[in-house]
């Protein structure tokens, strides 16, 4: 067994006979290689106002000796927007009692430091990517078991609520209940009508998710529209009851990219009126969602 600290070859020798007599000498060369620090790989998660997510951050680091690794510390960047504590040898973020991050705020870094048994140590990232999210449909914030939704920035007066339970919604339930809709089309000659949103955010990637839910109509093809985002159309003709059916959850989530520093998402109907529930937006520095490419579902 080498000795604590020690690296290097050692090496013995040793005669084997055999019964005649006959003997050989042979030798044993030991490479002892010194300890190696561990690898840190950051790790990622979402942060959605009012949630608390817990990241096990050594799980993907490794050792190059397959010693066994212990998160020993957190260092938090200066004025923190999250909170961060070491909870069974995993990282607890703590983002209750918090709204949605200024425009500036994208991310949280929260630094840590891993060390193997013999007290070699790497530090490593914990990337927090902070959503904005907002309930359309309700005038004012809405708190649910999923966290904090920011109260809808249009408010233009034509919602609807439901008491109805919604399947799906993942500890939502409230968001999914009220609804923000848009003006019909014309009746004359069906124009699409057109209403929408615009956020200001800093440039770069964004992961867009709008959630939906028909709680209104009981039938496929009584409310049908496209979406549309920075001027680009990315679903046509969604019926969210023939997907999903009456009072059910139903997310759809695109990758955008944003030079001007607004997002501008619009909604044009061709059928009744389109509708939304709810949306989030995620600071992106990688491929998070599968970018919706197929076409809605037409009324048949």
């Amino acid at each position: 067994q080498a000795h604590q600290g020690q690296s290097g070859v050692d090496q013995f020798q040793y005669e084997a006979c055999d019964v005649d007599g006959d003997c050989v000498w042979e030798t044993i060369r030991v490479t002892v290689v010194p300890n190696r620090p561990p690898t840190a790989v950051d790790d990622w998660v979402e942060g959605p106002p009012g949630a608390v997510r817990t990241v096990d951050v050594v799980a993907n680091d490794t050792d190059p000796d397959n010693d066994p690794l212990e998160l020993v510390e957190i260092t938090m960047p200066p004025d923190p927007y999250a909170q961060a504590s070491i909870v069974n040898g995993q990282i607890r973020v703590d983002l209750s009692n918090r709204t949605n991050p200024p425009q500036h705020r994208n991310t949280e870094i929260i630094g840590y430091r891993v060390c193997d048994p013999d007290g070699l140590c790497t530090q490593g990232k914990l990337i927090v990517r902070l959503v904005r999210r907002w309930d359309t449909g309700s005038a004012s914030p809405t708190i649910t078991p999923g966290g904090w939704w920011g109260a809808d920035p249009l408010n233009n007066g034509r919602n609807f609520t439901t008491s109805d339970p919604i399947s799906g919604s993942g500890g939502n339930e409230e968001v999914y209940q009220s609804e923000q809709y848009g003006p019909s089309p014309d009746d004359d000659n069906q124009r699409p009508r057109s209403y929408g949103y615009e956020f200001q955010v800093s440039p770069g990637r964004w992961g867009v998710r709008l959630h939906f839910a028909e709680i209104w109509w009981n039938a496929n093809g009584q409310r049908v529209f496209d979406i549309l985002i920075e001027g680009e159309q990315k679903l046509e003709d969604l019926d969210i009851h023939a997907l999903v059916g009456h009072d059910a959850a139903h997310r759809e989530a695109f990758d955008v990219s944003v030079a001007d520093g607004n997002i501008i998402i619009r909604f044009d109907a061709s059928i009744d009126n389109a509708s939304i529930v709810g949306i989030e937006l995620i600071p992106m520095h990688e491929t998070l969602f599968e970018v919706a490419t197929r076409q809605g579902t037409k009324p048949r």
